[in-house]
């Protein structure tokens, strides 16, 4: 398995649902964090094609010069939660654009009519499509595109840039009324500011995260977030791995979300 940013719970979290699963199948998984870069996501390829090992699984994966041409040899290679950067391949993951409208749907439900939503400035295509899907919602419900504020802000490590996107949507501005982070994480970034701006969330101010990650029942009972069921990824995986051996098709499983309310 080659992941990116393991102090992140869901990507540690999928990578505990795989192993486990893996194991109980009879098989051993390494697992190789590759930071989000492109050469260091190569590097692990290339030196796990030389143990000859059964398979790949490629969590969030980017664009590379030999994931590509993995995949063109047609290794069985499994991405979990970004599909394949050059399009097909096995894919497991949730409807992103549903989550983010899901969001929308939900804050408009309770009387929001101001709204915002921040985004890493290296977005992947999850943090896009979530982003995409609740902007697209809005829209549909009667909000114009231009009056939803959006920020953006650089970096790989999500609290930091939930905490400088934050910063740049309400500087000389109001805080929203409604906000979507496309990661818990994001959201954790933009509840700190909260605090030292003195803003009370969620009175004034409802966040909706993606993740729903297990830390939330414990340091954040103000967030509502979309639950991903991470625990289940592991037997979607190995399902599509034993098809792949057996030399089926590629395929997609999208697994289902929920929204809990906090």
């Amino acid at each position: 398995m080659l992941s990116p940013n393991l102090d992140n719970p869901a990507m540690a979290a999928i990578a505990a649902s795989v192993e486990a699963v893996l194991g109980s199948a009879g098989y051993v998984m390494i697992l190789c964090d590759t930071h989000d870069h492109a050469e260091l996501q190569d590097e692990y390829l290339q030196a796990m094609r030389s143990q000859v090992v059964q398979g790949y699984v490629v969590v969030n994966a980017v664009r590379s010069d030999a994931l590509s041409a993995s995949a063109a040899r047609g290794d069985p290679i499994v991405f979990v939660g970004r599909r394949n950067p050059d399009g097909g391949g096995s894919f497991v993951g949730i409807d992103n654009r549903r989550a983010g409208a899901d969001a929308a749907d939900h804050l408009w439900a309770q009387g929001i009519r101001d709204f915002a939503v921040i985004y890493p400035s290296q977005g992947s295509s999850v943090s896009h499509d979530r982003v995409d899907g609740f902007i697209t919602r809005l829209e549909v419900l009667g909000v114009p595109r231009k009056a939803i504020r959006q920020a953006e802000a650089p970096g790989l490590t999500h609290m930091e840039v939930g905490y400088a996107a934050a910063q740049r949507l309400v500087d000389g501005q109001p805080w929203p009324k409604g906000l979507l982070c496309p990661s818990d994480l994001m959201a954790y970034g933009t509840y700190r500011l909260a605090i030292e701006k003195g803003i009370r969330i969620p009175e004034e101010c409802r966040i909706v995260g993606v993740d729903d990650n297990k830390l939330n029942a414990w340091i954040a009972p103000w967030l509502t977030s979309v639950h991903i069921p991470y625990v289940d990824f592991g037997a979607k995986v190995l399902d599509q791995l034993q098809a792949l051996w057996t030399g089926e098709q590629h395929s997609e499983h999208l697994l289902p979300h929920t929204l809990i309310v906090r």
